[in-house]
């Protein structure tokens, strides 16, 4: 009897031991600016698109406790396929995530019981700024989490750069903690968190430079050729069939044409787009002799992707390149058809959607100037002393001078 219930101890002091601390190995936080003009898009009102610099911290966690927070797709607003329309109420890969923000957040990070049971696993900064987004990414464990400032705070994208994303509940004001966590996958592994604090910063993040700007080519630069010598690329291009076979024929096109901002375009089309590309080119039978093949390929392709234009089905990767080389005209489909049924050549067409946006400068929507000041300054063609965002009568003033100038 004595020797049963002294095993029956035994079971019951060790069941009552303190687990083993974490030892998982250390995350490798790492912060990436990136340009992301689809944020225009996808974002919200006028007054919240604007926002102060902010440095965000984030620190990774190892823990076996469950956290605070609800599941994001609880409450998520907005599920975004940058390569792809995804189901919009729910991302499976993001299945396992939660958020929580403010006093729970804090509450549980002060929770001195808890502290033998989570493990530091590495931080990182970065600047966050308004119209980009910076992407903070592990090597595993975690997916990226990346913010842009907004005028109430940081807005949250999680996910995939370039899959799917899912924006988060809740604006995260500066100061405040926020805290996402990613859910074991099998019994007994620990969750995977980071905590997120926002501070005032000096500068906004500054973007890496391309390795090339790609804007609509100067016919000077364009490649001699003809229908004769261009035949077999240009049947090729038509009649090309899987977006695997498509791409590089249309891309060897764009090449040979010297059109740099036809390949941009071709290499962040998706397959919808890139088949309405190779559709829209027309049959080199049928153009008239001395045609001038580039800008044949130019217009085809733009005018392939109206319809896109007009429904919203442009993806994300593809509406990027065009915000690049049409700027506003990108949110405006009529305008686009009618600048392409009034230009003649590569060159007319640049030089027309230089004036258009200028004209764009006067409008009474600041979305609208400041997309049309944007894309002015990308192409070195800025008004000195414009500012979209000053007072109508300082704006009509640096309008005047720019014209007087002309």
């Amino acid at each position: 009897m004595f020797l049963r219930h002294f095993g029956t101890l035994g079971l019951l002091l060790a069941s009552c031991a303190v687990p083993a601390p974490l030892a998982e190995p250390l995350l490798g936080l790492r912060a990436e600016v990136r340009a992301a003009p689809w944020l225009a898009a996808v974002g919200s009102t006028e007054a919240d698109t604007q926002g102060p610099p902010l440095a965000l911290e984030l620190t990774a966690w190892a823990h076996r406790d469950v956290p605070p927070g609800t599941a994001l797709h609880d409450g998520a607003p907005l599920v975004f396929g940058s390569q792809r329309t995804p189901f919009p109420g729910f991302a499976p890969g993001l299945r396992h995530a939660r958020w929580a923000a403010g006093a729970t957040v804090d509450a549980w990070l002060q929770d001195a019981a808890l502290a033998g049971a989570r493990q530091p696993l590495g931080n990182a900064t970065g600047v966050v700024g308004p119209h980009t987004l910076t992407w903070f990414a592990t090597e595993r464990a975690l997916p990226p989490l990346g913010a842009t400032t907004r005028a109430a705070g940081l807005q949250l994208w999680f996910g995939e750069p370039d899959g799917e994303l899912l924006l988060l509940p809740t604006t995260l004001a500066p100061d405040t903690a926020g805290l996402l966590t990613i859910a074991p996958a099998q019994p007994g592994a620990p969750w995977y968190s980071l905590v997120l604090r926002a501070t005032a910063a000096a500068e906004p993040p500054k973007v890496p430079p391309p390795a090339r700007l790609l804007h609509l080519a100067d016919p000077a630069a364009t490649a001699p050729g003809t229908p004769a010598d261009l035949a077999a690329a240009w049947h090729l291009a038509r009649t090309a069939i899987g977006s695997g076979n498509r791409r590089p024929a249309l891309l060897a096109m764009a090449q040979r044409l010297g059109q740099a901002d036809l390949a941009d375009l071709v290499l962040a089309a998706d397959d919808q787009a890139l088949r309405r590309i190779a559709a829209g080119l027309p049959d080199l039978g049928t153009l008239p002799t001395g045609s001038n093949l580039a800008w044949q390929f130019v217009r085809s392709a733009w005018q392939a992707l109206l319809p896109l234009l007009w429904r919203g089905e442009l993806a994300p990767g593809l509406r990027a390149s065009l915000y690049r080389h049409l700027g506003a005209a990108t949110l405006d489909p009529g305008a686009l058809a009618e600048l392409l049924a009034d230009s003649s050549d590569p060159a007319d067409l640049r030089h027309r959607l230089r004036e258009w946006h200028r004209s764009q400068l006067g409008d009474r929507r600041a979305s609208q100037r400041v997309r049309a000041h944007d894309w002015l300054v990308s192409v070195g063609a800025d008004l000195p002393g414009y500012d979209p965002l000053a007072e109508a009568a300082e704006r009509t003033a640096a309008l005047r001078a720019a014209e007087a100038r002309r």
